[in-house]
């Protein structure tokens, strides 16, 4: 990673680069990250990334909304998201990740 200042925008703002690093290594096994406050105190974010035939991740698809909505639902919210992000990644030719996580 780039060894500059990260911004911080909240006191949850995470800018320790252990911290990122596990962040990143998780994204990588679970292809979902979630988010709440470390960007914009009170907005929870929920995103998976998009694979082409490949297995390259090429996009990602995501919801942001107030947690006060999605914190009740986020399991809900980020099934969906999964969902919807393998349901792209399947019409873009994906079959399987790298991960082995089938696409159903």
């Amino acid at each position: 990673m780039l060894k500059i200042p990260r911004p911080t925008y909240t006191t949850k703002t995470i800018t320790d680069q252990t911290v990122i690093n596990e962040r990143l290594e998780n994204i990588r096994q679970t292809k979902l990250y979630t988010e709440t406050d470390e960007t914009t105190l009170g907005v929870t974010g929920v995103g998976a990334p998009i694979f082409n035939m490949n297995g390259d991740v090429i996009a990602a698809i995501g919801a942001v909304g107030p947690t006060v909505y999605i914190e009740d639902q986020l399991d809900l919210v980020q099934e969906l998201i999964r969902e919807g992000a393998i349901e792209i990644s399947k019409k873009m030719g994906y079959t399987e990740d790298s991960m082995g996580i089938k696409a159903p």
